[in-house]
């Protein structure tokens, strides 16, 4: 079957998964985009499950191959990382009302739910550095390089895992309500300050 790299047919030179990849990344990097999706007969194969499937046959299978200008890519994902940070920020602030009228159970899968776009964003942070050259240790914002505002997360995100074991809901209540919007509003401005920084570094 033909393989098609974002609609247009791609030549391979093997009959795996693998030589298409192979193809379509090194014809990518000429035009200065990445392979960002792979479809096979119409699923989408996760990054995880690349290197087990690479030798599936690109003869036998519909193989489609999708790209994306890396500037466009990451600044996209910030800044749907700014939306689920409002979103994240809600949760906290629901959870620690919950939590302080003593509806532990609510309050606690309020907290849950906001964890994950959290854990989404340190991650998008650096993979989108990567992506973008950006060097974390030495882009620097008030004052501060960015490892250590992701390393200032995570502490924060393990303190609320203590008092959640340690069931200290007063204490969890007053982080949610007092500490975390201040964190809320400092990434804001880290996602911001990246953005601007890849936007800036493309146009020059």
């Amino acid at each position: 079957m033909p393989i098609r790299l974002d609609d247009t047919p791609l030549t391979t030179d093997g009959p795996r998964l693998r030589d298409a990849i192979a193809a379509a990344v090194l014809k990518l990097q000429n035009e200065g985009r990445m392979l960002v999706e792979v479809k096979i007969d119409g699923d989408t194969v996760p990054d995880a499950q690349l290197e087990d499937r690479a030798d599936d046959s690109v003869e036998t299978n519909q193989v489609e191959l999708f790209s994306a200008n890396p500037t466009t890519l990451t600044t996209s994902v910030l800044e749907q990382c700014r939306g689920r940070l409002i979103d994240a920020r809600t949760l906290q602030e629901d959870a620690a009302e919950l939590l302080q009228r003593d509806q532990v159970g609510d309050g606690l899968r309020k907290l849950g739910d906001s964890i994950e776009p959290w854990l989404q964003t340190q991650q998008a942070v650096a993979q989108s550095a990567v992506i973008a050259g950006i060097d974390l240790n030495a882009f620097d914002l008030d004052g501060q390089p960015l490892t250590a505002s992701i390393e200032a997360l995570l502490a924060q995100l393990q303190e609320l895992k203590q008092l959640i074991e340690a069931q200290d809901t007063i204490a969890l209540a007053d982080a949610l309500a007092y500490e975390w919007p201040d964190t809320t509003d400092r990434w804001d401005h880290l996602l911001a300050a990246m953005i601007d920084r890849i936007e800036s570094d493309t146009a020059s």
